[in-house]
């Protein structure tokens, strides 16, 4: 790589840094993490790492009011409170190969936790040398605390992709994900009522510290070219936070450069 190239992706990764910080000093609406934006193959020993420039993510507001889920006639259970879907969370990352087989890396996002991360590629050849038809399989897991003047946000993720290369330069993914987080110090807030919808206590919907689990399944399609790296997500998961419920399609999408 040319060394006035690498100067400038420093530049750029120092600002997105800045950037992040300064957004996370501010008055924050905390989110929930849908989409993991990770392929099945390693990077390979041949590369540096992936540097994930521009990162963009969605998940559930962990902040904003629930909203009551719309009442079946023909069911006698009561209508149940729907954390909301935030959107456009930026985020900048950065992964390391170790060697063919595993990469290790950093995730940063404003609102969720620093997230630690890690591969292991099971199957397949690395992304440095592979072709078409190449068939891969990972365990990617991933780890990260925010501690805020008030706020402990802990998040935990464990996913599984699988891959398929149609073409050289073509990567699909399917990526099956189960994840944890945890929550204290900050108020879950009470579901907003639809009319002539009686919405639970709002003492079952404030707890001062709650854990979530959700699961679900990606579907990814990366494209790679000269060293640039376009990848795009779209999760389906449930789960749930208190008495809300967590659910949905959820988007993602990433601009990157393999190094």
């Amino acid at each position: 790589m040319r060394p006035a190239f690498r100067s400038e992706l420093t530049v750029i990764g120092y600002g997105w840094l800045a950037v992040l910080a300064a957004s996370l000093s501010g008055c924050a609406h905390y989110y929930l993490p849908a989409t993991h934006l990770e392929t099945p193959e390693a990077r390979g020993s041949a590369g540096i790492g992936r540097l994930e420039l521009i990162g963009i993510q969605s998940g559930a507001d962990l902040n904003a009011p629930p909203t009551m889920s719309t009442p079946d006639p023909e069911s006698t259970e009561p209508p149940k409170p729907q954390l909301q879907s935030s959107f456009a969370n930026f985020g900048f990352g950065f992964m390391a190969a170790v060697n063919d087989r595993i990469d290790i890396g950093v995730r940063m996002q404003p609102y969720a936790p620093l997230l630690f991360r890690f591969k292991y590629q099971v199957s397949g050849v690395p992304e440095t040398s592979a072709k078409a038809r190449n068939f891969s399989a990972a365990i990617a897991a991933s780890t990260g605390l925010l501690l805020g003047s008030e706020v402990t946000y802990f998040l935990g993720d464990l996913a599984f992709p699988l891959g398929y290369r149609v073409w050289d330069r073509h990567l699909f993914s399917l990526s099956p994900f189960l994840g944890f987080a945890s929550l204290s110090g900050m108020q879950v807030p009470a579901a907003s009522a639809q009319p002539g919808v009686k919405s639970l206590p709002a003492t079952a919907l404030n707890p001062t510290s709650a854990s979530t689990m959700q699961y679900g399944i990606s579907l990814g399609y990366q494209y790679s070219i000269l060293g640039l790296m376009l990848r795009s997500e779209l999760a389906y998961l449930k789960g749930s936070l208190a008495e809300s419920q967590i659910g949905g399609l959820f988007l993602g999408s990433l601009v990157g450069f393999n190094l």
